[in-house]
């Protein structure tokens, strides 16, 4: 009875370890003579993707970044082809404006590409706000949630095991 009686309770401390899912949106492009252009790739999943080209002597992309679960997210943005341009950027913030990070080039540092992981709260909207000036290639931005590995749900009822292995190799030392 008492083991029918744990499996049942197991149960009711099961937990997903999914993903969250992520929706990225375009949120404007624009610059002058010619601005930019951008093409969400992958959306509404746990890894979101969007490229872009500049094409304007100064230009900006943005998009916006919804998560419906709180979650650990990798950002990961880089280059493709040639150093972005002479002076460009990459913010990420709140949708009100408060940034969470920044990231420059100068002009020696060769080929702009980072990553970094953040915490996204479920509901809030992030933004990425992408620009250069001049020398412009194309760009490529990925975002990935983290899902809590399912090991962590296992370690504690395999935890409690031992500590029942305990208690009864304790009760046969006491008889």
């Amino acid at each position: 009875m008492k083991k029918a009686m744990l499996f049942v309770v197991s149960f009711l401390f099961a937990v997903s370890a999914n993903a969250a899912t992520l929706d990225l949106t375009l949120a404007g492009t624009g610059g002058f003579l010619g601005g930019a252009t951008q093409t969400i790739n992958s959306n509404n999943s746990s890894d979101v993707s969007a490229s872009g080209l500049g094409l304007g002597v100064t230009w900006y992309s943005d998009f916006v970044l919804q998560s419906d679960k709180n979650t650990k997210a990798l950002i990961t943005f880089e280059a493709i082809g040639a150093s972005l341009s002479n002076h460009s950027s990459i913010n990420v913030g709140f949708g009100d404006n408060s940034p969470i990070f920044s990231a420059g080039e100068s002009p020696f540092t060769g080929i702009f590409s980072f990553s970094q992981t953040v915490m996204l709260t479920a509901g809030t909207q992030y933004f990425f706000l992408l620009d250069g000036i001049k020398n412009v290639a194309g760009y490529k931005l990925n975002v990935s949630a983290v899902p809590i590995p399912a090991a962590l749900w296992l370690f504690a009822p395999a935890l409690l095991g031992f500590f029942g292995l305990r208690r009864k190799a304790q009760n046969a030392a006491a008889a």
